[in-house]
């Protein structure tokens, strides 16, 4: 039987759609996301975690069937890896956000529907360290001044006896 390309995507477009409708009565616990990519070689499955999305990747020719017992085979993973997910934080004043395990203050300015402007604060200085005339002009300039402080928010662990960095000598190599 001869099938043109148009069929061809339609009847993959209705595959995924019955997968879809399917996979809801799975219950994964997160949205999920079907797509058919033609250069798959195998069935994949992820776990989104920006998104909490559960992402299900079909090679093409592969049964909407083979994609729904991949599904139902993989419940447990999927749970396993939602939990393990960090709770979302949200984005808003003194927010504690970890970022690679260490936690960082967000420190947020002036009207919160303004443009935002992020100021990122390193090498041993705190947030609050940025020139408030700086500061100033930005929020002045109908900006949203966000400030994250990247270090550890103050709750370091590490080097309590250690001295002060000398950073122009960081800078200038001398160290």
């Amino acid at each position: 039987m001869f099938v043109t390309q148009r069929q061809s995507a339609r009847n993959s477009a209705a595959a995924v759609e019955d997968v879809r409708r399917r996979a809801i009565a799975l219950d994964l616990g997160a949205p999920l996301l079907i797509r058919v990519n033609p250069r798959a070689r195998r069935l994949l499955l992820r776990v989104d975690a920006a998104d909490r999305a559960v992402e299900l990747v079909l090679p093409r020719g592969v049964s909407a069937e083979s994609g729904l017992r991949f599904l139902r085979a993989q419940r447990v993973w999927i749970a396993t890896r939602l939990a393990a997910l960090p709770r979302p934080v949200p984005f808003v004043e003194g927010a504690i956000v970890p970022v690679l395990g260490t936690p960082h203050r967000i420190r947020r300015e002036s009207d919160p529907q303004a443009p935002p402007v992020l100021l990122v604060m390193g090498l041993g200085a705190q947030l609050i360290a940025w020139p408030d005339g700086f500061c100033d002009a930005l929020v002045a300039h109908g900006l949203q001044l966000i400030r994250f402080d990247n270090r550890d928010a103050g709750r370091s662990t590490h080097m309590t006896s250690a001295p002060k960095p000398d950073v122009p000598a960081a800078l200038a190599g001398d160290l």
